[in-house]
């Protein structure tokens, strides 16, 4: 059958071939008409009326389902500051949807070690670009024990103790993967995207430059 759909409807609305439903997040129509017609002779196989009500899967709620989404360089410092009051995300999944820059952020100044991330970030194949100068050891996320997948990190990282492109350090459990970076990193422990690994490292990449 061919179908498709009756009425006017916003441009990104659509109908695949096997009768899903695609309905842009900027529609304003909320009951859709339906009709399969046959290939053969063109007759009419069936209609049908879609009547589309709150759609709850949009709102996140830190599930791997439905992660928080950062989406402004205000969100990624929110994420920070959350973990600076000592909240490890522990469970918690992110997504983040575009290439961010904190370099001038007001505020901004990093996550030293005192704190952990044990959430779950994925960078879904975009950047973040950090400035981050540090008396202490502040990196874009702390000690991790939890998972970082997809990100790449530019910028620079300087340090006056240990200093990562991405963590503080990797610690037991924590995982990063398919992640890079070609920050310039600063430190007396300076190392590549974790001053130091207890967890596991794959398929990322280094060519940035670090400086002792």
């Amino acid at each position: 059958v061919i179908w498709s759909i009756e009425g006017e409807v916003s441009e990104g609305t659509t109908i695949f071939s096997d009768g899903f439903l695609l309905i842009d997040k900027n529609e304003t129509a909320t009951s859709f008409g339906v009709m399969a017609k046959s290939k053969q002779d063109g007759g009419v196989a069936t209609t049908i009326t879609i009547t589309v009500g709150e759609n709850t899967l949009s709102e996140p709620d830190g599930t791997r389902a439905r992660p928080y989404l950062i989406e402004t360089a205000d969100d990624l410092k929110a994420l920070s500051d959350g973990m600076i009051a000592e909240n490890d995300y522990s469970g918690v999944y992110f997504r983040q949807t575009k290439n961010i820059d904190l370099s001038g952020v007001a505020g901004y100044t990093g996550v030293g070690s005192s704190q952990t991330f044990a959430g779950f970030y994925d960078g879904a194949g975009h950047t973040i670009n950090v400035n981050i100068e540090s008396g202490a050891d502040e990196c874009l996320f702390p000690y991790t024990t939890g998972t970082i997948i997809n990100l790449g990190v530019t910028g620079s990282v300087k340090n006056v103790s240990a200093a990562g492109a991405i963590c503080r350090s990797l610690r037991p459990g924590g995982k990063l993967v398919n992640c890079w970076s070609n920050a310039y990193v600063e430190g007396e422990n300076p190392g590549s995207l974790a001053s130091s690994n207890y967890g596991i490292i794959a398929s990322c990449f280094f060519f940035g430059t670090f400086m002792f």
